[in-house]
């Protein structure tokens, strides 16, 4: 009896309170937000929370080995209203089926402080879904140590589920190991 009694109790009180609701943390460069760093406010998020980025350059200092966001658990990555914030290398990885990342409004553009040869987004080895919306991607073409470098503006390896609506991806020309192979940005090499 007594634990038919406790069983319900429990029932009820779950019916009441419900599932934990999803939190959003907003991140704002200029202070106005529960973060500054984008990348502390990824890393504390919980699967299924909301990270609201206010518009700003959240690139960071220059780092020759690259500045990321790791981005390996269920979460909604918006922009907020009044331009999208420019974000550093980003790679989203090792997502599990039935995991969900949705970014949007967001502009992933080669960085400074980026890696040699890093694209802005990289999705890697995910088996869960990817929705970017509304988002900018654009790799740069640059020169290192006398030699043309150009970005890829996004790579998609090993993942299912990618999608991309109304978003904008453009790219420096590309470049073989060949540094006299340049290659125009509509065409592929073999």
């Amino acid at each position: 009896m007594r634990r038919s009694l406790l069983t319900g109790l429990f029932f009820v009180t779950t019916l009441l309170v419900g599932p934990a609701a999803a939190d959003v943390i907003v991140v704002d460069i200029n202070g106005g937000g529960d973060f500054t760093e984008l990348d502390l406010a990824i890393t504390v998020a919980q699967p299924g929370d909301t990270v609201l980025v206010k518009p700003g350059n959240y690139f960071g200092p220059f780092n020759p080995f690259g500045e990321a966001l790791i981005i390996d658990k269920a979460l909604t990555v918006v922009g907020d209203v009044g331009g999208p914030p420019l974000v550093p290398v980003t790679y989203i990885q090792n997502l599990d089926p039935g995991e969900t990342v949705i970014i949007r409004n967001i502009s992933f553009i080669d960085s400074p402080t980026a890696g040699l040869n890093t694209p802005p987004l990289n999705i890697r080895d995910n088996l869960g879904t990817i929705a970017l919306e509304d988002c900018i991607f654009r790799g740069e073409e640059s020169f290192f140590f006398g030699t043309d470098f150009n970005q890829t503006a996004m790579v998609v390896e090993d993942s299912v589920g990618v999608s991309a609506t109304r978003c904008v991806i453009t790219a420096g020309k590309g470049f073989d190991s060949d540094p006299d192979v340049i290659f125009p940005p509509t065409e592929t090499a073999d």
